[in-house]
This record gives structure tokens, C-alpha cells and sequence, in this order.
């Protein structure tokens, strides 16, 4: 692999220039799973209860587990495409073909989760936002900036997700920190950790 400026190397066998580094690609996949924090939190603590952070914990392994198993694969295929070039390698074309499809609406589907839980937060600041047509517009508007940061480029928008991810990561800390410091009892957090 040639170095040019930097962060940009090319592929000896494609023409595919990567341009991303490991802060990239790092704030990529944290908007994917750190969005997720948002919403998925209330809807796991509604129906594990106390079991929540057993479950959590539990959600961890797998994220772990699908990052170590996507790492590895990475370096054995030395292929873009992620889950869709792994299935062509490990099964056939049909297999990839479904995989490549599930991940699209994967991806479509938390877009959309992650945008509609945008406006309930929002909604504190100002509660007419709560309207639906308000909450409608806002979010279509949202989808179609989206859009247009990766129009442009994934370099343009792994910059703006360095700084969201940066604002988010400060943010989460800054509650756990508060939380930590204004009379949260451990003890009984634990005492709660019951399945049944």
C-alpha cells in the first residue's frame, strides 16, 4: 500500500482510494449503535425491569462478539461490502444477494427509529414541536440532510459524525458523572437485578 497524505492509501488490486481513518471510522460506527442509546434504553428498561442491566450487559457481549467477527473477516477477505462479501465467501451469490437486502433495510429502519425519537427530546426544549405535522416535517427534513452529507461524501460526513460523536460522548458522560455524584444508590441498583 502507497501512503498519500496521510490518512489515504490506495488498494493494490482495486481502484477504491481509502480515505477514512480509525477516528472515521469509529465515529461512523458509534452514530450507527450510539443513536440507538436513546431510545433503546426506555423500551429495554420497560420490559427487563430490574433485569436491565443484566440484559444490557448481555447486549454488550454481542456487540463485542460482531465487531471482533466482523474485524476478523475484514482482514481474511480484504473486501468492501461487509456482511454481504462475507456471505458470498462463506455460502454463494444468493446468500450474499439477501444478506446485502437485509442490511439495506437495516439500515432504512434505524434511520427511521433513530430520526422519530429525534423530536421527543427535542420536545423539551419546546413543546410545540410535539405536533405531528411538525413532527412529520422535521423529521423528513432531517432524513434529507442526511441525505445530502452523503451525497457529498463520506469524508464531509464522518467529519460532522466526529462532532456529534464527540457532543454525544460528553454528553453521556456528563450523566453518568451527575448521576454518580447526586445520590444514586449502587446498593439498591443491585438489590433490583432480579429475573422473575
Amino acid at each position: 500500500m502507497n501512503q498519500h497524505s496521510g490518512r489515504v492509501a490506495r488498494l493494490e488490486k482495486g481502484g477504491l482510494l481509502r480515505k477514512l481513518g480509525v477516528a472515521d471510522l469509529f465515529a461512523v460506527g458509534y452514530g450507527d449503535l450510539g443513536s440507538s442509546i436513546y431510545y433503546a434504553l426506555g423500551i429495554t428498561t420497560f420490559f427487563a425491569l430490574g433485569a436491565a442491566p443484566i440484559s444490557l450487559l448481555l447486549a454488550g457481549i454481542v456487540f463485542v462478539c460482531t465487531s471482533l467477527t466482523y474485524a476478523e473477516m475484514t482482514a481474511a477477505t480484504k473486501a468492501s461490502g461487509g456482511a454481504a462479501s462475507f456471505a458470498r465467501f462463506a455460502f454463494n451469490d444468493l446468500v450474499s444477494f439477501i444478506a446485502g437486502w437485509g442490511l439495506l433495510l437495516d439500515f432504512i429502519v434505524t434511520i427511521a427509529i433513530s430520526i422519530f425519537a429525534v423530536v421527543p427530546y427535542l420536545s423539551f426544549i419546546h413543546d410545540g414541536i410535539r405536533h405531528t405535522g411538525v413532527h412529520l416535517g422535521f423529521s423528513v427534513g432531517l432524513i434529507g440532510l442526511l441525505y445530502l452529507m452523503n451525497y457529498f461524501g463520506a469524508q464531509h460526513s464522518t467529519r460532522i459524525s466526529i462532532v456529534l460523536t464527540g457532543f454525544a460522548l460528553v454528553t453521556q458522560v456528563l450523566i453518568l458523572v451527575l448521576a454518580a455524584f447526586n445520590g444514586v444508590d449502587f446498593m439498591q441498583v443491585f438489590d433490583h437485578m432480579r429475573i422473575g
